[in-house]
């Protein structure tokens, strides 16, 4: 992977977290290019269910004076115990420059078995 050096890499790498909202559970991160990224996460709350995804980064629209914050949205599918959907989201975060934590929220309609609307805020630690 090539990743741009030096604060336009802050927010690149690995990161694991936690996601509170519907659903509820933890997350994980990696980045496959310097915009592109999969995720994956199992959610505990309201239901037991995996979900895989992927997430395309803009580190340019929304200016800070300190850290990142990137926009993103993407696709991805949620299984559950008797539930399969594609879901759709965006998001913002913000990625701190003085520590490896960053903050999320993100929001999207997931449809299949079932049509709901997804969303919530979340805590990422990143790991490289």
């Amino acid at each position: 992977m090539d990743f741009l050096a030096g604060e336009e890499n802050l927010g690149r790498g690995d990161s694991v977290g936690i996601v509170i909202g519907n659903p509820s559970g933890i997350t994980g991160r990696t980045f496959i290019s310097d915009l592109d990224a999969v995720e994956a996460g199992l959610n505990v709350s309201p239901e037991i269910m995996c979900f895989v995804g992927y997430t395309r980064h803009n580190f340019k629209v929304l200016n800070v004076t300190e850290g990142l914050m990137p926009f993103y949205y993407g696709a991805g599918f949620m299984i559950g115990s008797d539930l399969f959907l594609i879901h759709l989201k965006a998001g913002i975060e913000y990625i701190f420059e003085t520590n490896p934590l960053s903050v999320f929220m993100e929001a999207g309609p997931a449809f299949g078995t079932d049509f709901a609307l997804y969303g919530g805020v979340g805590l990422r630690y990143r790991l490289r």
